[in-house]
């Protein structure tokens, strides 16, 4: 008895079945991989977004306190605190001469 074998032979389409099944897991791979990368990206903009916002209040918080010290250094501000505290406007103010006999031993001195 004879068993019919109508396409015995047929290689290329093993090869054709290999090439369609490689695309599709590459295919497979390629959306996955552009769906992470999908999700970076978000990721990013969002963190570049939260950091903009913080950046933004790090900057109001930055004026608050230039407007507290820029108050605090005020003349009017000043004059108000020396006069609180008994202090007078020196007119001819002594600075600390080099000459004094203090110095000089400090100045000669190895300690």
């Amino acid at each position: 008895m004879t068993y019919l074998q109508p396409h015995s032979v047929r290689t290329y389409l093993d090869l054709y079945k290999f090439f369609t099944l490689g695309l599709a897991a590459l295919a497979i791979v390629g959306v996955l991989g552009l769906v992470g990368l999908y999700n970076a990206v978000v990721e990013e903009r969002h963190a570049a977004t939260v950091a903009g916002k913080a950046i933004a209040q790090l900057q109001t918080d930055n004026l608050t306190l230039e407007q507290q010290l820029f108050s605090a250094f005020d003349v009017n501000a000043v004059a108000t605190f020396a006069s609180a505290r008994g202090l007078v406007k020196d007119s001819n103010p002594r600075y600390l001469e080099g000459t004094s006999a203090t110095w000089a031993i400090a100045s000669v001195s190895r300690f």
